[in-house]
This record gives structure tokens, sequence and C-alpha cells, in this order.
């Protein structure tokens, strides 16, 4: 079973929690399209927090969109890109909002050049004095609250 929470994360799991008499409108779109349909790639653009989970080939594949920032979102789209359904409507910026039937904007995702010493060091420095280190590097890095405290509990930093 897989546990999607937008936003935060998705894992395989065996728990089964109790689900009401009437499945969601996202559920029964979800079933109807991926019901027979294999995993061919799991893959993540770039640094983005986006999972992208291919499912089918050719003109029946579909794309299982996992967005792990802000609220987070789950979309479904078809061979071409377009969304199918999502959990819910949303804005990426001014230009490119995701609404059902809309194509999903697949090639803006962000890359991040690989981390350094160096370039830490650099945007400590460039930091306001009195800045907490978390704050510092979530502004620095494309990355969650979550990842930024756990990084920091693993290296001992305060």
């Amino acid at each position: 079973l897989l546990l999607i929470e937008a936003g935060v994360r998705f894992h395989l799991t065996n728990y089964a929690r109790e689900t009401g008499q009437t499945p969601s409108g996202m559920s029964v779109k979800l079933r109807k399209h991926l019901r027979s349909r294999r995993v061919e790639r799991i893959e993540q653009p770039g640094t983005d927090r986006v999972v992208i989970i291919t499912l089918g080939s050719g003109p029946c594949e579909h794309k299982l969109i996992v967005e792990l920032y802000d609220k987070g979102n789950v979309i479904l789209t078809d061979a071409e890109n377009r969304i199918l359904t999502l959990l819910r409507n949303s804005k990426h910026d001014s230009d490119s909002r995701i609404t059902v039937k809309d194509v999903y904007p697949l090639g803006a995702s962000q890359t991040q050049p690989l981390l350094s010493a160096a370039w830490l060091l650099a945007k400590m420095q460039a930091a306001d004095g009195g800045m907490p280190l978390h704050k510092v590097l979530m502004r620095a890095v494309p990355v969650g609250k979550e990842l930024v405290d756990h990084a920091l509990l693993l290296s001992g930093l305060p």
C-alpha cells in the first residue's frame, strides 16, 4: 500500500486504515485510471520536492505527481501531461495555475548544485548574525523545515 501525505511524505506501508463507506472523488479517479497499470519509473526532476511515478507506457501512460512542498498536492496526468484529477487546485506562480485539463508544467524543475563546505560557510557569513541556523539554511536550500531540522540534528549543530 502506498501512503501519500501531500506536502509531507510518501512511503510503502502495511498499515490498513479505516475508510469510509464511499471513496473520495480522487480515489475513484485514481482507481479508474491506475487499477491495472504497472509502475514503470519513479523520478525526481532536478532538486525539486516533486516525485513523479510513471505508470503504464505509450498512449496508456499516466503520471502520478506528488508535490512535497507547501501544502502539497497529488496530481494524475495522462500521457500528454494533461491533468485528469488533483487533490487541490493551486498556482505555482503568476503564470502557471494547476487545474484539471491544464498541462502540468514538468519543465519548471529546479536544479541546485551540490553543496560544499565553502558554499555553506559563505551563506552563513552573509546571513544576519541574529538569524538561527535553520532559517539561514531554509532560505539558502530548496528543502523543507523537517529536512533542515533533521540534518542539523544529525550534524549536532544547534
